[in-house]
């Protein structure tokens, strides 16, 4: 018989000073009207189509059973609530499910077993009496109203027990007290309990309570089935196989973002689409440990326990948090739970999870970790998260390069070096479900998900995406703003400003105010790009990319008692480091030296451009470059970025000079005591008897009375370091000292050495290649094989 197969079961344990709503009524009997706009209301909370009203529906409360009036109002707000649920979960697409339900009478029962508080068969319910509505018989009394609804709703699941007591579980909403207080119950573990045990047990219940937590919106075998009941189509059976899905069987996903500037360089398939995501989370609740300084135990390793089940080391008898990462050791994570359970829901990085598109705040280490698959997140979501943890926590992140040597991915040498972490969503059987696997570059962020495979499956992929990264998704650091006192910055971000650092995240929103104390407390992150202004200039630049603090150390300024002072900051560098990307540096700066340039001579002077951004050294003593004439001017990105053939690579491995060269005739004059203060700062030369020779490619030559006094000698100097002194346009051409005046002339700007602009135009423009122009700039070798 099939309420005997349906047999009530006592309900879950629940928590002491648990509130139950009631009402009295003076009325033996009265009736529910399922009101239109109770269900209009519920359908547009629940994002479904609104349904037509069903018929009313009679509730009768013998008088031998307890207080009428609170059992009818507990019975009416459960079918109003459950009703609502059921038509959300078969879809706007489906017919309007319509119950048959006209009347419920609730009786005393007078042969339930001691254990059960309560059983049904259609139309009817019978209840312990005297009946208190407690927390106890309020969860009993609403699970027999789910399987009312779902009788008369889907009569052609009658006989199927498996899915009324699936729905019952999942639609009275108990399944979470079954789970509350006791020890993590897997899915394999799960589906042994209920396939051991009557479906009329506790083992049963908690088993079907722990399939319908898997899900957090309705469980898919019930959507399936109410959406085949709505529709009049065939209702198949229920089998265990089914439970706990996570319809994942089509995903096959990648996204590459760049982790300078968010931005997107490559992506496939549905990357918006939210996903259990695994153990991909266990290295932000790592990080998030950290920045809040809750020190992470070491453990005991528990053998017994299959949480517990790791790539371990044989001798392995404690593990340590880092230990624990690499392997993605679920048993530890949720023992450190065990004592400290905050450390589950994220810290300052939940928030921030959140609003890259986790669903919600794990409520515990099992939704945190992935072992429970409630929460979902999108692939790109996961990147934008990993992106940020990169600047957060480059601590975490190095530690996840040790992964291809001793953790998950151990021998896979294609990952060597590369920041990675492995997560697999499993159902109740031992085959994955959904593999994840995150790499992070110095340059990006990949992220791969595809369903039936595990993570090592996708290492392929990942390694073919990484040595294939376009050159433009390189990314470059460039100092910013040394000219500048770092107070006179101020920068707005077109979307949502986020400053990540070792010890938290501030949500900045989109007016950041001044830059500098911002920066010192970690990295400037924007949803969109930055705009930067000063306090001498109120016009906005716009900076794709992230700032950082980073001053120099005290002796990176040159001793130059000649220099000016705009030139010693210059050389100085500055308290401001930016990130972008090399496509989006690469113009910004062409935009800077010579907009104008086109063809051949533009990709050439962006090839250069691109070069030194990656070979800089010696500019800073190992610091990125600067963004002044000293090294390369950079005013901001623009809106576009350089072309692949506007970045392939030169040979050389120094920083190649260029300048704006040109005709343009100049004449400068300085006085004779600035020329000689400048030979004796730059060559140690002294004397009144000095004569130019001449000045020829990059150097001037000068006749000086020997130090016997006995004759006099040929000196070469280079030209730079003079014209830098004595602030001239180019190296002069000419020079001739006249009494007490100095007179220098030349032609163009910059310095003459390397690349000419207006040199590299004329060449373009007379058909030589950007080879060709680089060639004559350096040598032949500097386009050859590297």
């Amino acid at each position: 018989m099939l309420s005997r197969m349906l047999g009530r079961l006592g309900t879950p344990r629940l928590p002491r000073g648990t509130a139950v709503c009631s009402r009295e009524s003076s009325h033996r009997r009265r009736r529910l009207h399922n009101k239109p706009q109770l269900l209009l209301l519920a359908a547009l909370v629940l994002g479904v189509a609104p349904v037509a009203a069903a018929a009313p529906v009679e509730v009768i409360v013998d008088g031998d059973v307890g207080d009428a009036g609170a059992i009818r109002a507990a019975v009416e707000a459960a079918l109003t609530r459950i009703e609502a649920a059921a038509h959300a979960a078969a879809g706007a697409g489906a017919a309007p499910l319509e119950h048959r339900l006209r009347t419920v009478r609730v009786r005393r029962a007078f042969a339930l077993a001691a254990h059960k508080a309560a059983s049904s068969t259609p139309g009817v319910i019978e209840l312990r009496a005297p009946a208190i509505l407690d927390a106890r018989t309020t969860a009993a009394l609403t699970h027999e109203v789910a399987h009312q609804l779902l009788w008369s709703t889907c009569p052609a699941s009658s006989s199927d027990a498996l899915l009324h007591e699936l729905f019952a579980v999942w639609a009275s909403g108990e399944a979470p007290l079954w789970l509350e207080g006791e020890p993590y119950l897997s899915l394999p573990q799960a589906r042994e309990l209920l396939e051991k045990n009557p479906l009329d047990s506790r083992a049963a219940r908690r088993a079907l309570a722990r399939m319908v937590s898997e899900e957090r919106e309705a469980p898919v075998a019930i959507a399936r089935r109410l959406r085949a009941c709505a529709d009049g189509a065939v209702v198949p059976r229920l089998a265990v196989e089914e439970l706990a899905a996570h319809a994942t069987d089509d995903v096959d996903v990648l996204v590459v973002v760049q982790r300078a500037t968010g931005e997107l360089v490559h992506s496939r398939g549905e990357i918006e689409r939210p996903l259990p995501f695994g153990s991909t989370l266990k290295p932000f609740v790592v990080a998030a440990a950290r920045m809040a300084a809750r020190p992470a135990p070491t453990l005991p390793v528990r053998a017994t326990d299959p949480m517990w089940a790791c790539p371990l080391r044989a001798d392995e008898r404690n593990l340590d948090v880092e230990r624990a990462l690499l392997t993605s050791c679920n048993g530890y994570f949720l023992d450190w739970a065990t004592r400290d359970p905050d450390v589950a829901r994220l810290g300052e990085l939940g928030p921030l999870l959140v609003s890259y598109g986790l669903s919600a705040l794990p409520s515990d280490m099992r939704e945190a970790i992935g072992v429970q698959a409630t929460l979902r997140v999108s692939a790109r979501g996961l990147a934008q998260g990993y992106r940020a943890l990169s600047w957060a926590r480059p601590d975490v992140v190095a530690l996840l390069t040790r992964n291809a040597d001793e953790g998950t991915l151990k021998g896979r040498a294609e990952l060597r070096g590369i920041a990675a972490k492995t997560g697999t969503v499993r159902g109740l059987g031992s085959a994955p479900d959904l593999g994840w696997l995150v790499a992070l570059s110095d340059d990006v962020v990949v992220v791969r998900a595809r369903a039936g495979v595990t993570p090592q499956a996708l290492v392929d992929d990942v390694a073919r995406v990484l040595e294939e990264l376009p050159r433009a998704a390189r990314t470059a650091r460039v100092q910013t703003f040394g000219l500048l006192p770092p107070d006179e910055v101020r920068a707005r971000c077109e979307g949502e400003g986020t400053v990540v650092g070792a010890r938290g995240v501030e949500r900045a929103g989109a007016v950041l105010g001044s830059l500098a104390p911002w920066t010192r407390q970690g990295a400037a992150l924007c949803t969109g790009a930055w705009r930067v202004s000063f306090a001498d200039d109120a016009r906005a630049r716009p900076y794709l990319g992230t700032f950082s603090w980073s001053p120099p150390p005290d002796d990176a300024t040159p001793d130059d008692p000649l220099a000016s002072p705009r030139q010693r900051r210059a050389r100085r560098g500055a308290d401001f480091v930016f990130a972008t990307s090399l496509g989006h540096y690469t113009a910004g700066v062409l935009a800077a030296e010579d907009s104008g340039a086109t063809g051949a001579a533009r990709a050439a002077l962006s090839r250069v451009i691109a070069h030194n951004a990656l070979h800089c050294d010696e500019r800073h003593q190992g610091r990125p470059l600067c963004d002044t004439t000293h090294c390369q001017t950079f005013l901001g990105t623009t809106n576009t970025s350089a072309t692949p053939s506007e970045l392939a690579p030169l040979s050389s491995r120094a920083f190649l000079p260029f300048s704006q060269g040109g005709a343009a005739p100049w004449r400068e004059r300085r006085s004779l005591a600035e020329w000689r203060a400048a030979l004796q700062q730059r060559a140690r030369l002294e004397g009144a008897d000095l004569r130019v020779v001449r000045v020829a490619d990059g150097s001037v030559v000068l006749l000086v009375r020997s130090s016997d006094g006995a004759g006099e000698e040929v000196r070469e100097l280079p030209c730079e370091p003079l014209r830098n002194t004595l602030r001239l346009p180019s190296c002069p051409v000419s020079i001739v000292v006249e009494g007490t005046v100095v007179t220098f002339e030349g032609k163009g700007a910059g310095h003459g050495l390397g690349l000419e602009v207006e040199r590299a135009k004329g060449a373009a423009a007379a058909g030589a290649s950007a080879e060709e122009i680089l060639r004559a700039a350096y040598g032949p070798s500097v386009v050859g094989p590297r």
